[in-house]
């Protein structure tokens, strides 16, 4: 008998002792996410304060005196909005661009009056995200002035460090740079992990060697440790992947080699560390030009901040409601707090849209009236008129297909060159039949094979002799910056476009949709099947995007 209560009491323990673990834990969850929503909240509400204390800074106004008697007919070349950019010289200034504004052209023609200003062409540094855009830049500025700028200083962040690090190589005690490629980076990374025999814990593979090797990057970018990347599957093999990262580490200290985000650490470490470096290259340039500051990410931001100090003049140009490469690094909020790093900074905004007809442009507004967080921006035209977005569903992805074959057809036959249209995918499994559609008519098109992943080899489309004559079929990401009449955005379905569902993703990919959109320069298809089946699933709901 005793026996039997002693063996009932046990089993009451041991059940409640289960129900409190299972209590506890889920009281932890429920804390950890009050506690995440929380901080979320006071991240949000800090990041709108330092916007509202930006926006209270907007220059309105331009100075014509300083574009008297110059070589150059500014005064006629480029509008009032412009102008303002052009005339803020002295000082730190945040130029947020809407889509079209003619960012570019501004930017070249404020250069080019900062030289006819009497300021010396080594005094002044520009820098963009990729070296074809970088080569772009310099052209224009010798094309306007009509005269070569050996001294003039255009190139990327990278570039621009790797440039220092050679001219300074004993303060950093580099003797050679060697430049770790990613397809030898991704090799190593394979290597090692095949050295580790790996077995499959619960049926379930060990991550990627393309995942491990975007974990270094997110640790690096977003300021956080690889343990807190990992997903609940990965955490299985946290200790594996902690010795695969720690071995590729050593394999670079061992060899002496440097990825292209190393350059960066290597120059804001020896800034940081050394006060009268730091001075010398903060007197060095007295300019500094940043465009397409959205994709910047954390280290680039640190650099940025050294670069300039408390009293460098500063000109940074992007558009949050362009911010699409988190996937990248890119740190959507370093634009946002532009007011915290630079405080004496003050405003400038481009709003008038030159490429986009009014219709494109009122549903491009109405997209980016979704964002929770961003500048206070309503783009506007110049009155070119054409049709509101066309939306389009259909029984089948065939069916989606023939249309999109047959409208380009049409097009072609009646007059429009094939340059002028493209077809722009969110998921590159979603174009396959779309392709074998315009085979049918001989309708040759240009598919870009590979997502460009370093801003040095790159953010765009080839001009290369092959892709002339024939259609742009692009990632969406891949179309930032360019432009087309007539744009095809097939595949509008929940799970393709937007690709999830979290708060994080979801933002995202509306400011990718505001950019695939503002591509459309007169007329832009929306299209749908009713169901998608793909081998990442099965898709039949259509896009809440479609909604706006």
């Amino acid at each position: 008998m005793s026996k039997l209560i002693f063996r009932n009491f046990f089993d009451f323990i041991k059940t409640n002792t289960k129900a409190d673990i299972k209590n506890q834990k889920k009281n932890a969850k429920s804390i950890k996410n009050r506690t995440e929503i929380i901080a979320n909240a006071k991240n949000k509400n800090s990041i709108l304060f330092s916007i509202k204390k930006l926006e209270n800074t907007e220059i309105t106004e331009y100075n014509s005196n300083i574009l008297m008697n110059k070589k150059i007919d500014y005064e006629n070349s480029l509008s009032n909005e412009q102008k303002r950019v052009l005339t803020s010289i002295k000082g730190q200034f945040l130029v947020i661009a809407g889509a079209g504004s003619g960012k570019t052209r501004t930017i070249v023609y404020r250069t080019s009056l900062l030289l006819e200003l009497g300021i010396r062409p080594e005094k002044i540094l520009m820098i963009t995200f990729t070296k074809k855009a970088a080569l772009e830049m310099k052209e224009r500025v010798e094309e306007l002035l009509n005269k070569k700028m050996e001294n003039l200083e255009i190139s990327t962040f990278h570039s621009f460090c790797a440039r220092q690090i050679t001219k300074e190589k004993n303060f950093f005690n580099i003797e050679k740079l060697n430049i770790l490629d990613e397809k030898t980076k991704y090799n190593k990374i394979k290597e090692l992990i095949e050295k580790h025999h790996i077995k499959k814990i619960k049926r379930i593979p060990f991550p990627s060697v393309k995942r491990v090797g975007e974990l270094l990057n997110k640790e690096k970018f977003q300021d956080t440790s690889i343990e807190n990347l990992l997903t609940d599957r990965e955490k299985l093999y946290q200790m594996e992947i902690f010795q695969v990262i720690a071995k590729y580490l050593e394999f670079k200290r061992e060899y002496k080699l440097f990825e292209f985000d190393d350059l960066l650490d290597v120059f804001i470490e020896g800034m940081e560390k050394n006060e009268n470096f730091r001075n010398t290259i903060q007197e060095k340039y007295e300019y500094i030009v940043v465009d397409e500051y959205q994709d910047s990410n954390i280290q680039q931001r640190k650099l940025l901040k050294n670069l300039v100090g408390n009293n460098g003049n500063l000109m940074v140009v992007g558009d949050d409601y362009q911010s699409i490469y988190g996937f990248r690094g890119a740190n959507f909020e370093n634009i946002l707090r532009f007011s915290e790093d630079f405080p004496k900074s003050r405003l400038i905004k481009l709003e008038t849209n030159y490429r986009s007809t009014d219709e494109i442009i009122k549903y491009c507004n109405k997209i980016s009236k979704r964002f929770l967080l961003s500048y206070n921006k309503i783009a506007k035209g110049i009155g070119k008129t054409s049709s509101y977005p066309y939306i389009y569903s259909f029984k089948t992805k065939e069916k989606e297909a023939r249309f999109i074959r047959e409208k380009i057809a049409n097009l072609l036959a009646s007059g429009i060159k094939i340059d002028d249209i493209a077809i722009l995918y969110r998921n590159k499994f979603v174009v396959i039949h779309i392709l074998k559609e315009l085979e049918k008519n001989n309708i040759k098109y240009y598919l870009k094979k590979t997502e460009d992943t370093n801003d040095d080899t790159n953010n765009t489309l080839s001009n290369d002799d092959e892709n002339k004559d024939k259609l742009t079929v692009l990632s969406v990401h891949s179309s930032k910056g360019l432009e087309w009449d007539y744009v095809f955005m097939p595949a509008m379905l929940e799970g393709i476009f937007p690709s999830g569902d979290t708060q994080d993703i979801i933002e995202e990919e509306k400011r990718l949709y505001y950019v695939g959109c503002s591509r459309a320069k007169s007329t832009l298809y929306l299209t749908y099947p009713e169901f998608f089946y793909e081998k990442t699933g099965f898709y039949s709901i259509k896009s809440r995007f479609l909604e706006y």
